[in-house]
């Protein structure tokens, strides 16, 4: 008896602090669908641009659906483009995504990509992607998972 209520009370603990754990974005990331966005306004070249989100923790941004694809658009404030982590550099037209997620949304123009890069930048002027070759430089948005704080 003593023993089932000793499990008793440690299983309210540990319940009683999972709950108080909470989720956030590190400072300066906005916030969608337990994802963070940021928008870094430095020039660099897709692969740079990758690395630069690695080191804080993410990937170039991928872009889920429709909704996503207007907060990246919001997010990207200067500069008529940015990257995101769209890329054909492995498989001609099999494109992916540097964290490694499926493909199942695309905001191409209605005649796709045009081929003239391998890498994929956002467009704010007409909010459409359009490949692009890889070395060239620009701004870029990181995505990262939302972090859990609390518990224990």
């Amino acid at each position: 008896m003593a023993f089932t209520l000793r499990s008793f009370l440690l299983l309210c603990m540990i319940s009683g602090a999972v709950t108080k754990a909470w989720k956030r974005c590190p400072e300066g990331w906005i916030e969608l669908e337990h994802r963070c966005y940021i928008y870094q306004s430095q020039q660099m070249t897709f692969l740079g641009a990758e690395n630069a989100c690695n080191i804080l923790g993410g990937n170039l941004v991928s872009i889920r659906n429709s909704l996503e694809n207007a907060v990246v658009f919001d997010l990207i404030q200067s500069g008529p483009t940015a990257w995101i982590g769209l890329h054909n550099a492995v498989l001609d037209q099999d494109f992916l995504w540097t964290d490694g997620s499926v493909v199942k949304f695309t905001a191409f123009n209605s005649e796709g990509p045009d081929g003239l890069g391998n890498c994929v930048q956002f467009s704010r002027v007409d909010g459409f992607w359009q490949d692009h070759p890889c070395d060239v430089k620009a701004p870029f948005v990181c995505i990262q998972d939302v972090e859990f704080f609390g518990g224990f």
